[in-house]
């Protein structure tokens, strides 16, 4: 009996020390591949290292790139602001090579070489301007075929040799008023295109019963102070501003006489009654621009 439990004994110390080398064997065999994992985790973290670097020096760039962007606007600003200044510098040089011009309206079509006679007759018969005028060119604008200029006389522009006599003509177009003439000054695109804008205003003035005019370059002068074109918007809604002066390269506005003299009051439908309501007539051009200062 004692032999048998020492057998028993003896098996059971063979099994546990069987399993315990077993357990450490393969404790040694699982080692390799910790060690290997942990080897890419580690250089996971190395590559993460790396990445944060240049990261950082990204930023620094972009902190770089960003202080030269700042840098390249402010100068865009500055060279925003000398184009305008030469912009505003040759508009006022090319007003100033105008401003002995003057644009004619409404003077019929003569032969070749006959506008500057024509002009001077016009001068002496409906302004009743009879002192000598010298002129350094006269010709008409707008080619004579063009769209715009079939069946009415193109505009002639003439430059006056002397600034006197061309004032002295430009004051005498009030006798006009009435007459299928008319007499402009010539200005530069750019404040033709700014008169404009001003053209509701100042017939809204006048509406009211102000004394409006549109001095040079394009400012609303109302009762002899300078006003805000907003104060006077027409109350029946936009109109359409008028042309001030012909535009370039032959594409004329409406003859001075079509743009200022009343238009005629349409003929009611037959079997229809509405009372006659003529618009009133304007009061002259020399109300509607001032002299240049």
């Amino acid at each position: 009996m004692a032999t048998g439990q020492t057998a028993v004994k003896t098996r059971r110390g063979v099994k546990e020390s069987t399993s315990t080398d077993f357990e450490n064997g393969a404790h040694l065999a699982a080692t390799p591949n910790v060690e290997q994992k942990l080897d890419v985790i580690l250089g996971k973290l190395d590559a993460l290292d790396d990445i944060k670097a240049d990261i950082n020096y990204v930023k620094e760039n972009l902190d770089v790139v960003s202080t030269q962007v700042q840098e390249v606007r402010g100068n865009i600003d500055i060279l925003n602001n000398k184009v305008a200044a030469l912009e505003a510098r040759c508009v006022d040089l090319e007003s100033r090579a105008r401003r002995n011009n003057l644009i004619f309206y409404g003077i019929a079509e003569g032969g070749p070489g006959e506008d500057e006679q024509l002009l001077l007759t016009f001068l002496r018969d409906e302004l009743g301007f009879n002192e000598t005028v010298v002129f350094q060119r006269v010709h008409r604008l707008g080619s004579k075929n063009s769209g715009k200029s079939i069946g009415k006389p193109r505009p002639i522009i003439a430059c006056f040799l002397e600034y006197k006599k061309r004032e002295l003509v430009r004051k005498a177009r009030v006798k006009l008023q009435g007459k299928p003439f008319g007499v402009s000054e010539d200005f530069p695109i750019e404040i033709r295109e700014q008169r404009k804008l001003l053209m509701p205003a100042l017939r809204e003035a006048k509406n009211r019963g102000c004394l409006a005019t549109i001095a040079y370059p394009a400012q609303l002068i109302v009762n002899g102070r300078r006003a805000d074109p907003l104060l006077y918007q027409p109350l029946g809604g936009q109109s359409q501003p008028d042309s001030d002066g012909p535009a370039e390269n032959g594409d004329h506005p409406k003859t001075f006489a079509e743009v200022t003299r009343s238009p005629k009051p349409k003929s009611p439908a037959q079997g229809s009654k509405s009372p006659d309501k003529s618009p009133k007539p304007n009061k002259g051009l020399r109300s509607t621009r001032g002299a240049r200062k």
